[in-house]
């Protein structure tokens, strides 16, 4: 059976640049995890903290959204058979010091958000039902995550519709990027059913 992957951002220890602020419409900001195109969006900006740090290929900071390098887009490019679920929006780097030059980085954007949450298997809390009554459907928290592996199918990036906030991935997808020795994330194995 597949395994996958959380695929989590980090700054090592503060060691790498990381986004301070974060410039988005509200379209873009409100639907960073929904699963929607959001390709005519205008462009973001983001403002950068630590910039004497190391510029990772996934920076930290941008809501939902992982931000990655164009060594990270050119990876998930050769991913053929999942380009079609995933979006590059360009990302205007600001606050640079006058003579830096700017790296292109984006945001990705997941799309078609897959519904593979294990109701049976996983550990979770919904809302209270005496506080959100019409919210009964949606997941508080997780704490045991299983994710059901037939709806994912042959997908190496995506996220799940049920909790979508966080991006997992397959184990093709982490050895390809592990194997380009792409910075600035780490990796948390997933239980599957």
């Amino acid at each position: 059976m597949q395994k996958y992957f959380l695929l989590d951002w980090n700054t090592n220890d503060k060691k790498h640049v990381f986004i301070e602020g974060f410039e988005a419409s509200d379209k873009l900001k409100d639907n960073g995890s929904t699963g929607v195109s959001l390709l005519n969006e205008a462009p973001p900006k983001a403002f950068l903290k630590n910039k004497k740090g190391v510029k990772a290929d996934a920076l930290v900071g941008a809501s939902t959204f992982l931000v990655i390098s164009e060594r990270f887009k050119t990876l998930f490019e050769n991913f053929q058979d999942d380009i079609q679920f995933i979006e590059f929006i360009p990302l205007r780097l600001e606050n640079l010091k006058s003579n830096e030059k700017s790296e292109k980085y984006y945001l990705l954007n997941i799309l078609n958000n897959i519904e593979c949450f294990d109701w049976e298997k996983s550990s979770y809390t919904r809302y209270p039902k005496d506080i959100f009554p019409d919210q009964q459907h949606l997941i508080r928290k997780v704490d045991k995550l299983v994710i059901d592996h037939k709806p994912i199918k042959e997908r190496n990036i995506f996220r799940v519709a049920e909790k979508p906030i966080p991006i997992y991935i397959s184990q093709k997808l982490k050895d390809a990027i592990e194997e380009a020795d792409l910075t600035g994330v780490e990796f948390h194995e997933v239980e599957v059913s």
